[in-house]
């Protein structure tokens, strides 16, 4: 596709690049729109107890970044007569805890909203807020239990590399540098995309270029969608307080996480920090480029 990609909701492609709107003042409140009465929020499959899935490995899909979520494999997923090409993901029991697993699926499921006591009354009686959906992975499937793989969670599968190794590739294929247009387009897809956790009372817990995947790449810019939110569930808790934290994401985490072991959409606001870092570093890492390298994480966060 010869477009550029426009700020916009939802996105638009024009035949040229264009300058952008002049910026408003802050704050400046969002326009609300809600999902249809058929819609199950990000869940793709019907709220049901019981569903029985077909999986069909395709392939590993490999990574050079290390994940606590487990190996990912492209499969066919089917159940209820439908079928998802999608990425299915095994969780480790070392970071799996399932009932807070469940927890993060009622809230991710509009029907099941209304029995979550964290939430206020106002927001279990709301539809979702369908603004920035369109930057988000949808979870094709799920299952706690299974006999044969274990745990386990299938976002629907996006065809392209992850931001992180898109940026790298760029040059490698001789393409010009993103100009701050293109790159400002990145931070608001995925702003847009995280906002609509934040107001479905959710959040990502691991965000990081390596979790945001391009499916529309040309000249100009890319189009984007964020996955494998809610997959860093318990980590943190089972580590002793003393333990080296070199092997955990800490370069996109912030000091609440590492030290108090807690998660929200305030953590996240540090992780998408770090992930513009990311976009205006093609290939560098958070904290590289310190004078002294921080490769351990330890003490440099203590009190």
């Amino acid at each position: 596709m010869n477009a550029s990609l426009a700020l916009g909701y939802p996105a638009e492609y024009h035949a040229n690049p264009i300058l952008g709107p002049e910026p408003m003042e802050i704050p400046v409140s969002s326009t609300f729109y809600r999902e249809s009465k058929h819609t199950n929020g990000l869940i793709m499959v019907p709220d049901k107890k019981v569903i029985h899935y077909k999986i069909n490995i395709i392939s590993e899909i490999a990574t050079k970044r290390k994940t606590f979520a487990g190996k990912t494999y492209r499969a066919i997923l089917s159940s209820e007569g439908r079928y998802s090409e999608v990425a299915f993901k095994r969780l480790k029991k070392s970071c799996y805890q399932e009932e807070l697993f469940e927890k993060c699926l009622d809230l991710l499921h509009i029907g099941r909203r209304q029995y979550v006591t964290e939430l206020s009354s106002a927001a279990k009686n709301i539809s979702y807020n369908i603004q920035g959906e369109d930057y988000i992975c949808k979870i094709a499937g799920f299952s706690t239990n299974d006999k044969v793989y274990g745990p386990w969670v299938a976002y629907e599968f996006v065809s392209g590399n992850s931001l992180d190794v898109a940026l790298v590739m760029r040059k490698k294929d001789g393409l010009p540098p993103l100009t701050n247009r293109a790159n400002f387009e990145i931070m608001y897809q995925i702003a847009a995309g995280m906002r609509y956790l934040e107001n479905n009372s959710l959040c990502h817990r691991d965000l990081r270029a390596a979790n945001i995947l391009v499916y529309v790449q040309h000249q100009y810019s890319m189009a984007i969608k964020i996955t494998d939110y809610m997959l860093t569930l318990s980590i943190l808790s089972k580590l002793p307080e003393n333990s080296d934290l070199s092997s955990l994401h800490w370069r996109w985490m912030d000091y609440e996480a590492l030290k108090y072991r807690q998660f929200g959409i305030k953590t996240d606001i540090w992780s998408f920090g770090c992930v513009i870092f990311e976009i205006l570093n093609p290939g560098k890492l958070p904290y590289s480029l310190e004078k002294i390298p921080i490769e351990n994480p330890q003490g440099y966060f203590s009190d």
